[in-house]
């Protein structure tokens, strides 16, 4: 019994930390690795050839707000999950940019999807060609692009925008002295 209490007193002092470091390790690894790939690249009305009043419009909508940006197609129940995840995030907003929009006037405004219908959506960069979605920052800079073949793009993005978004300030603790 009295080697037993050591061991376990031992197991709490010295194998619970060190497994707690251990899986923090790899979690500070992979956000630093996600950090790497979601360096801020061009920013997204810069890549797009967009009309001056579509240029507008976007910038109004995507002005302060992170954003995934779907690409010539309407939106999926796949999307509808990722809306309902970050729907009471502030800052996050799901656009739909595309020339046939058909259920655009089914949600309200209290939904953070929005619907634009440009004139023109054409990539002046060859490497956004393919991007079925985009996530863009609250500084309007593209984090990074996902195209119509890539493979587990659905928990890519929730990972990545997960990440993006900014975090809710947490108040500092103020010492109230009595004079």
């Amino acid at each position: 019994m009295k080697y037993l209490r050591t061991i376990a007193i031992l197991l709490l002092l010295f194998g619970l930390p060190a497994g707690s470091w251990y899986f923090l390790k790899d979690g500070l690894n992979w956000r630093k690795g996600k950090m790497e790939t979601l360096k801020p690249k061009e920013r997204f009305l810069e890549v797009y050839d967009f009309s001056d009043q579509d240029k507008t419009q976007i910038f109004e909508e995507l002005s302060h707000r992170t954003a995934i940006i779907k690409l010539n197609s309407d939106i999926t129940k796949d999307d509808m999950r990722i809306i309902d995840q970050f729907d009471d995030v502030p800052t996050f907003m799901f656009f739909v940019i595309s020339k046939n929009v058909r259920i655009a006037d089914q949600f309200g405004s209290k939904v953070a999807l929005r619907y634009i219908k440009p004139s023109s959506i054409s990539s002046k960069n060859f490497e956004y060609n393919s991007a079925q979605y985009v996530i863009v920052d609250t500084s309007g800079y593209i984090r990074n692009f996902y195209p119509w073949d890539m493979e587990d793009k659905m928990k890519n993005i929730v990972e990545d925008i997960a990440v993006i978004l900014p975090r809710k300030v947490t108040p500092d603790i103020v010492v109230k002295e009595n004079n």
